[in-house]
């Protein structure tokens, strides 16, 4: 007699041959499935977003018209004749800017204005803000679940390619060449953050330009709590469009596409424009942040790559130093070219780390631990901008002593305005070969 074990053996056997028979195509099935769902859940939550926006403005307006008739009753009980013609003139205004954007609520509003009543239509205005709040409390709600559900959706959809990625592996049908497979996977990764970022830039620079709108109280005052919430937006999408930029620079070095715009620059000036624009968060950790080196230093490159360059070091530096240390910048002169410096009194970076800090989105160990804010794409942006200005960069580092950086940008690149057509500026990612 067969036990309970023997029993389903044989069943389960089968059932696992099918599914590894047909995983494959299963996979693709499952993927299908989570794109269709993440599409459809984004295209929903964007929506929602929108009908929330209209909403938030819809309020904004009728509160304005509430205020003016408010100061209508107080100037008709209390005021002069050209205070109630200003505050009539002012509910007027009010009105009709509601009625142009929200026919509907000014329909629903217009018989009680009619009536001449202030008393009335303070009624009907509080009863609008109050039905505009029962949908803001259904509309947020929705809103935040479908925005959830599309990004645990991608993240799924990211899960099933792995899988889908491993079951072609295990069937032999991915380039057993190691090295020819790497190349094609990074190209395809670079192509897409490339893509994702340039798609990302567009409704980012819309959402920013909103949240602007709001800020500068063009579309009408807002409370404390309004401007709170409108503060932690703004800073939420600036860190965005922080990511998008570097994910694009990225891109371009990935490509040998990092142009520059290369001129004759102060390096000394560099240095001391990264550590003013640094030193608000050095003060917030407790550092001292100084600048030293050669008071004018010469250097042909561009000027908006190297002080990326700079940023990016600085930044480093500051998130691991701990309080009380000490960061310091320079830039010196030297015959063959200028050294930038970027040296700190923190931890320390292991000989392991070091080999792979310029690997894109690679987190050390402390940066994983402190939960250290930050992608990982820094300083391999950094790398590649000192590529391109044919450069090197070298790091210097003692357990518990600190970490150095330093930058050597050669003499040799020529300013973009003296170049001639074809010369080494454009992209200077490549080398110039003398054909004579």
């Amino acid at each position: 007699m067969r036990g309970p074990r023997s029993f389903y053996a044989v069943p389960m056997r089968r059932w696992g041959q099918w599914f590894r028979q047909r995983a494959q195509r299963i996979g693709f099935a499952l993927i299908l499935v989570t794109l269709a769902f993440a599409l459809g859940a984004g295209v929903l939550g964007g929506l929602r977003l929108r009908d929330a926006r209209d909403l938030e403005r819809r309020i904004v307006r009728t509160q304005q018209l509430q205020s003016a008739a408010l100061e209508l009753q107080f100037a008709e009980s209390r005021g002069s004749g050209a205070q109630r013609a200003a505050a009539r003139a002012a509910v007027a205004a009010a009105f009709a800017d509601l009625a142009r954007h929200d026919p509907a609520t000014a329909e629903r509003l217009r018989p009680a204005l009619a009536a001449g009543s202030t008393a009335r239509l303070q009624g009907e205005i509080q009863r609008e803000l109050a039905a505009d709040s029962r949908q803001t409390l259904v509309a947020n709600p929705a809103t935040r679940s479908a925005l959830i559900a599309a990004a645990a959706a991608t993240a799924l959809l990211v899960l099933e390619l792995g899988w889908q990625f491993e079951l072609a592996r295990r069937a032999g049908r991915i380039d057993r060449n190691l090295a020819a497979r790497a190349e094609e996977l990074a190209r395809l990764r670079s192509s897409l953050v490339g893509i994702v970022s340039h798609e990302l830039r567009t409704p980012l620079t819309s959402i920013i330009g909103y949240l602007e709108l709001l800020d500068e109280r063009d579309t009408g005052p807002l409370t404390d709590e309004q401007a709170t919430y409108l503060g932690s937006a703004r800073r939420s999408a600036d860190r965005l469009a922080s990511l998008v930029d570097e994910l694009l620079t990225l891109t371009e070095a990935g490509r040998s596409l990092l142009d520059l715009e290369t001129q004759t620059v102060d390096a000394a000036a560099l240095v001391r424009e990264a550590v003013t624009a640094a030193q608000p968060a050095a003060d917030t950790r407790s550092l001292r942040l100084v600048a030293a080196g050669d008071d004018a230093v010469p250097v042909v490159g561009d000027p908006r790559r190297l002080g990326q360059m700079l940023d990016n070091l600085v930044s480093n530096a500051i998130k691991f130093t701990p309080a009380g240390g000490k960061v310091s910048v320079r830039a010196l002169r030297e015959e063959d070219g200028v050294t930038f410096e970027v040296r700190d009194s923190g931890h320390g970076i292991s000989a392991t780390e070091r080999e792979q800090l310029f690997v894109p989105f690679f987190r050390g160990a402390d940066a994983t631990r402190d939960a250290v804010p930050g992608t990982g794409l820094g300083l391999t942006i950094t790398k590649a901008i000192v590529d391109a200005h044919r450069g090197t960069i070298s790091i210097e580092s003692v357990p518990d002593r600190g970490t150095t950086f330093r930058v050597h940008i050669p003499h040799g690149l020529v300013p973009s305005a003296d170049a001639e057509p074809g010369a080494e500026t454009a992209p200077a990612g490549f080398p110039v070969v003398d054909a004579t």
